[in-house]
């Protein structure tokens, strides 16, 4: 495919030729392409389970924080920055409270 559009792109004398596309616009798509049903699967999984978490833990600014960078990731390509702020909020509904049992080394 790359081959035919780059010689429709010099025939036409477009920039088209001199454009990469290595992901979809949409992180969903992304995962379903690069790992089909089982990925998207294991995303709706973490998503969920990181929702449920930070709304027990009443975390409103997480909870828009990963509202707003869904939107972001549902409508552009997916950057590294936008990337590791999304993976920090879901592990945050993940996380234990601090002093909850098992959270370490307790003083007594």
């Amino acid at each position: 495919i790359s081959d035919v559009l780059r010689q429709t792109a010099l025939q036409l004398s477009n920039n088209l030729r001199f454009q990469v596309v290595d992901s979809s616009h949409n992180i969903i798509l992304d995962y379903w392409l690069q790992g089909g049903i089982t990925a998207v699967t294991i995303l709706f999984l973490l998503v969920g389970g990181a929702i449920i978490g930070l709304a027990k833990k009443h975390k409103t600014l997480e909870v828009a924080s990963f509202l707003a960078l869904s939107t972001t990731l549902l409508f552009n390509p997916a950057s590294i920055t936008s990337l590791l702020a999304f993976w920090w909020v879901i592990g945050q509904g993940f996380c234990r409270p601090p002093g909850a049992p098992g959270d370490g080394p307790q003083s007594a």
